[in-house]
Order: structure tokens, then C-alpha cells, then sequence
């Protein structure tokens, strides 16, 4: 029985850390990584391009932006993380009739406010900024995965980065009636 769980012992840090991937939405989740993938089908090169070209945060490979500009949901039924600035850094691969977005990492930034307001809401006091990766909502200080299919952060993070990089809908998720002009 010693020897036995002597070699369970020996083995187990091998067999957790070879995790299997995990796939929520467009999430992958590997060995305490988080990524986001997606491939666009059935627009051409040039018109992507286009779209892009007119995105300045396309050539710098990173976006700082709010995602809530790019939530179909109300304000109070928003994953609180939609409603904080965050920088995004991906990736853009584009084929013939395809494109696809591989985002490796997302920095949300909260920010909280300790103080008194005055007047016109002017906030005296101490300002705090505090930021998380997406690996913080992903996993627990564990390791274990807390992302969730069915999970409002997964989920909606998910619609507003479908809806960010879709050259072919508009930032409230209709399609776009001219996509855009196709001479140069």
C-alpha cells in the first residue's frame, strides 16, 4: 500500500499538469493559459483588409476599449467586466474567404474610488486602480477552472469579442447593409 501511493505521489504533479484543453464559446483553456479564437467565413481578403484598415487598433495589435459598447444587453443584466476599460492583444490571420482572431490575453482595469464626493460628484480621496488578467476570472488560485459554459462572464465576454471583430455586422450586431466601398 506504501508503494503505491508513493508512486501516486511521484506521478500526480506529470498527470495534472498535462490538462486536457477545454473549449467554452470561442475560449480555449490549456496548462493555466486563456485564449480566445474565432475564424470569420465567407468574406474575401480585400473586403477584411478594408474593415480593418479603417480599425487603427488593427497594426498596433492591441485595443484599449470598453466591450460594453459592444453588449446587446441592458446595463444592470452586463457582466461587470464589459463595463471596465480593458486592453485587448491578439492577433489577425486572414485567408482566401477567411480571417481569424486569436486573442491571448485581455487586462481589465477597475478602477475604485475611496473618498468623499463633492459638489458635482468630484471624488476627494484616494483612487485605486487594480488589474486582472483574464486568467483571474478563468481560474482560481488554485489552478481549477471556474469559467463555465452557461457562465455569464464566458458568455457575454464572448458575444461582445464576436461582435468587436466581425467585419461584416456593426457594433450593435446588424448586418451591415454596404460592408464597404469595393474599389480602393
Amino acid at each position: 500500500m506504501r508503494k503505491l501511493i508513493t508512486l501516486l505521489l511521484a506521478f500526480l504533479p506529470i498527470i495534472t499538469q498535462a490538462q486536457d484543453e477545454v473549449r467554452i464559446h470561442n475560449f480555449i483553456l490549456k496548462n493555466g493559459e486563456v485564449f480566445w479564437q474565432k475564424t470569420y467565413e465567407g468574406i474575401d481578403s480585400a473586403t477584411c483588409y478594408r474593415y480593418f484598415k479603417e480599425k487603427p487598433f488593427i497594426e498596433q495589435k492591441e485595443c484599449y476599449i470598453t466591450l460594453a459598447n459592444y453588449s446587446k444587453r441592458k446595463t444592470m443584466s452586463r457582466a461587470f467586466v464589459l463595463n471596465e476599460p480593458c486592453t485587448i492583444y491578439f492577433s489577425l490571420q486572414v485567408k482566401e474567404d477567411r480571417y481569424r482572431i486569436t486573442i491571448s490575453n485581455i487586462i481589465f482595469e477597475s478602477s475604485t474610488s475611496f473618498g468623499m464626493a463633492i459638489g458635482g460628484g468630484a471624488a476627494v480621496g484616494k483612487s485605486n486602480k487594480t488589474y486582472n488578467d483574464l486568467k483571474f476570472y478563468a481560474y482560481n488560485k488554485k489552478g481549477k477552472i471556474t469559467f463555465r459554459e452557461g457562465g455569464t462572464i464566458p458568455e457575454q465576454l464572448d458575444e461582445a469579442l464576436l461582435l468587436l471583430f466581425d467585419a461584416t455586422k456593426n457594433q450593435n450586431g446588424e448586418e451591415k447593409t454596404e460592408i464597404l466601398n469595393t474599389d480602393f
